[in-house]
């Protein structure tokens, strides 16, 4: 045969005694060689046009299934402050994509919540800023409408423009420590302390005014109390509660300040004999800027409706709370607790 030519052979020792043989098979092999060849040019068609077709599909299918990912992107793009109430498609809520476009949604709810406080609060505070400076113009213009006046009537002038400059100050103060609060940046400083002393310094303070409004100021404290705690915070908070009674307390009538200790700690009790706080909006009392008669907000006497708010805030700084144990036509009574912290 010619050399080209390729076999497969097989050699087999058979015994069948007393001979032995050798048995040999062979095949040719250039059937399977063209096999081979064939199996060789049509994989070199057919694996390029199924990587083809494997892209195009595969490509497919992630657009595809990526779409809502595009939807919620382009539509994430066009929420702004204007449009915040919008929200981002949900396609599927039981898948991930889903479970993730409800999260974003959850986190804008809470944004557009914020920037409506917000929003309102710098109304609030406009409002209360602009009261005090107004009054002060007004004061300030009329004394200077004719070349000459009375000192008495230059005297009065000033009292009014010292008021409402005390009045203004008390504002901004307030509104910077709120606002350092919820930036978590007012420095809490604890100290030893005793709740007793800041009580009675305070109220000595607090009588001088009362006295004005002809409302007298009763204490009943521990006779030693020590605390830890940011003591300015604390007596700053005591300051607003006292005033807040003696504000709406009739002439005549009495506040009273107690110091109780209890098992966590202390409780200070601050009651007036007021008409009390209507249900309807004792769940807001706390709320900033806020007041129950809206026709009394350009009242300088009635404050910029931050100090309980103030109140609870230090308060909570320092692991108790302010709450409102009682309220009738016969008066409230303000509870602060304060746990013991060492």
């Amino acid at each position: 045969s010619d050399g080209d030519d390729r076999h497969r052979l097989a050699f087999r020792s058979v015994s069948i005694p007393p001979v032995k043989y050798i048995v040999v098979v062979g095949a040719d092999l250039e059937p399977m060689d063209e096999e081979l060849e064939f199996l060789r040019r049509s994989l070199a068609y057919v694996v390029p046009i199924a990587l083809v077709l494997a892209g195009i599909g595969g490509s497919f299918l992630a657009r595809k299934s990526l779409s809502p990912v595009v939807a919620m992107a382009d539509r994430a793009r066009r929420i702004g402050v204007e449009n915040l109430s919008e929200r981002l498609p949900v396609a599927n809520p039981r898948d991930e994509l889903g479970r993730l476009a409800e999260t974003f949604n959850e986190l804008l709810g809470r944004l557009e919540t914020s920037l409506v406080l917000q929003r309102q609060f710098m109304a609030d505070a406009s409002h209360e800023l602009r009261t005090p400076v107004t009054t002060t113009r007004t004061a300030a213009a009329v004394a200077l409408q004719q070349p000459h006046r009375e000192e008495a009537e230059y005297r009065d002038t000033l009292e009014i423009v010292e008021q409402q400059a005390a009045r203004l100050s008390r504002v901004v103060d307030d509104m910077f420590t709120l606002a350092r609060a919820d930036a978590g940046t007012y420095p809490v400083q604890s100290t030893p302390m005793y709740l007793d002393e800041v009580i009675e310094e305070v109220v000595r303070a607090a009588r001088v005014v009362a006295a004005t409004r002809q409302v007298a100021i009763e204490v009943s404290v521990l006779p030693s109390a020590a605390y830890t705690g940011d003591e300015e915070l604390i007596r700053r908070m005591i300051v607003n509660l006292v005033d807040n009674a003696c504000r709406h307390t009739p002439p005549g009538s009495t506040v009273r300040v107690e110091l109780d200790q209890t098992d966590s700690g202390y409780a200070v009790a601050v009651k007036d004999q007021g008409p009390g706080i209507p249900v309807a909006i004792r769940e807001h009392i706390f709320e900033r800027f806020f007041r129950g008669d809206e026709s009394r907000r350009s009242s300088a006497r009635d404050g910029a409706g931050l100090g309980l708010a103030l109140a609870r805030w230090i308060a909570r700084a320092h692991g108790g709370d302010v709450a409102l144990a009682r309220s009738s036509p016969s008066g409230s009574t303000f509870v602060v607790s304060l746990p013991s912290r060492g």
